[in-house]
């Protein structure tokens, strides 16, 4: 690749600046790709690198490496053309507030038609679990003796302590590959939704999705004295940016 940023910064007109800057841009893309044949979970990957950038320094070097995948594509260097855009912003919302029933409520006390729903619950509400994860549990995963669950991919797996309730209750459902299947499958993140949904309404609580009952999760452990940082460990976050708003509330 290497020869081909060459050619490419050679075709351009550029200041002896602007030729260092996307010289410095390319060899990064270069670095990034590992040597490989440029593909799209290649450029996503590096596009994904640049979150912590500034918004124009994004778009910068996003100018660079586009104008080199165009040069790839018309001298027949890639057999597709490629091209990288920022991902959507963001929008900075103010977190809701605590919804004082549902975090005073003892879920397992109360009889319900929905079982599913209010483990569901109760996993996110002790857990922060998003629903891509819960689907995705299996039945290796926890350990109910020691009321512990693992969650996350190989290499970022973290690992999460239960309630001895909501241990027994998961160690309790079928026992099947995965915690939550159907006919040998996973459920989707639709099911999820519907489970909770008719929990929630049978119980007479605030209607909530997975991704409020996550918040709520947040809240929850603000309250106990838990830290921000803590708090981002366990939900399986890189970084404090997208919790920061929820410092307040501690």
């Amino acid at each position: 690749m290497k020869d081909w940023i060459e050619a490419f910064l050679d075709s351009k007109r550029l200041s002896a600046n602007t030729r260092a800057a996307y010289s410095s841009d390319l060899q990064q893309l270069a670095k990034s790709l590992q040597g490989a044949v440029v593909d799209e979970l290649g450029l996503k990957l590096y596009r994904d690198s640049l979150a912590q950038l500034s918004v124009t320094a994004q778009r910068r070097k996003l100018s660079a490496i586009n104008q080199f995948l165009l040069f790839l594509y018309e001298e027949g260097h890639s057999d597709q053309y490629h091209r990288l855009t920022l991902p959507p912003l963001e929008r900075k919302e103010e977190p809701s507030t605590p919804d004082r029933t549902l975090l005073a409520k003892d879920l397992f006390e109360t009889v319900t038609q929905y079982p599913q729903g209010q483990i569901l619950v109760a996993l996110i509400l002790e857990a922060g679990l998003q629903a891509t994860e819960i689907i995705q549990l299996e039945r290796t995963d926890l350990q109910p003796a020691l009321g512990l669950l693992q969650v996350g991919q190989s290499g970022r797996r973290r690992v999460l302590e239960l309630s001895p309730r909501l241990s027994q209750a998961l160690a309790q459902t079928s026992q099947t590959s995965y915690i939550f299947e159907h006919q040998g499958k996973p459920y989707t993140r639709q099911w999820v939704f519907l489970q909770i949904k008719a929990y929630l309404e049978e119980q007479g609580l605030v209607p909530h999705s997975p991704q409020s009952l996550r918040e709520q999760y947040i809240f929850k452990e603000l309250q106990a004295g838990v830290g921000l940082l803590t708090i981002a460990d366990n939900l399986g976050l890189r970084s404090l940016h997208s919790i920061e708003k929820y410092r307040k509330w501690k």
